[in-house]
């Protein structure tokens, strides 16, 4: 992509989120990034104009809009917050095998992102949110408004850490991980894959895997079913 050359991104969804995308990017833009959304998709809204820019379906619409343009370069985000249903968009836009189609990191200008700081394509980084160093965060992940990473916390893929919410040194989050608002995961705790910490809730214990936990200290409250297979970025 040239220099001089806008980058032009596709917001996968056109819901609240996906508002907010569009809010950051006019940021990003003020801030002086070369950056413009193109176009929104979602399978369930065709309406004429979204925040600006045309809906152009479904996912089998981008797939004609990408080869209509086949000499452009495209960058897409996914708008969406429940970690499954951004799990399983993204494999669908993997199947796309679109050559000109490649994940977007949004990282909203206020943002506070320190050195030696890790983030994997797809990411998005909201107003207010603060990362230290030595921090990992795995592709596909969001950041919501005012939350906190600190020093050397591993946070995976496709994770959600709502607002507000506070995760501590050397915290590891797994794949699907999702923190409630104000939720606080103190220091060294490991989160297992598919998990969920309520809103308020201050993990001090490690949780395994496919549970959700609320309160203060946090408890588990309920088990997840195992017999489905997970959506996962590994396929």
């Amino acid at each position: 992509m040239a220099q001089d050359s806008p980058r032009q991104l596709i917001v996968v969804c056109a819901g609240g989120h996906a508002r907010e995308v569009a809010s950051y990017v006019r940021d990003l833009q003020a801030a002086g990034e070369q950056i413009v959304v193109r176009a929104f998709v979602d399978d369930h809204r065709f309406d004429s104009v979204f925040e600006g820019a045309p809906i152009l379906g479904g996912l089998v619409h981008l797939r004609s809009f990408l080869s209509e343009h086949a000499d452009a370069q495209f960058s897409y985000i996914t708008a969406i917050r429940d970690n499954r249903a951004r799990a399983k968009l993204i494999r669908r836009l993997d199947d796309l095998g679109a050559l000109n189609l490649e994940p977007w990191t949004a990282r909203h200008p206020t943002a506070i992102v320190g050195d030696a700081v890790q983030i994997g394509p797809g990411t998005c980084i909201a107003p207010g949110v603060i990362v230290t160093t030595g921090v990992t965060i795995g592709a596909h992940s969001i950041l919501n408004v005012h939350s906190s990473v600190s020093h050397d916390a591993s946070i995976g893929p496709l994770v959600n850490v709502s607002p507000g919410a506070s995760i501590c040194a050397g915290v590891t989050l797994g794949e699907g991980c999702t923190v409630g608002a104000g939720a606080t995961v103190t220091d060294g705790i490991q989160v297992g894959e598919w998990s969920v910490i309520c809103a308020g809730a201050v993990v001090t214990d490690d949780v395994p895997a496919h549970v959700t936990v609320e309160g203060a200290p946090a408890r588990i409250v309920q088990r997840h079913g195992r017999g489905a297979r997970q959506p996962t970025l590994a396929g």
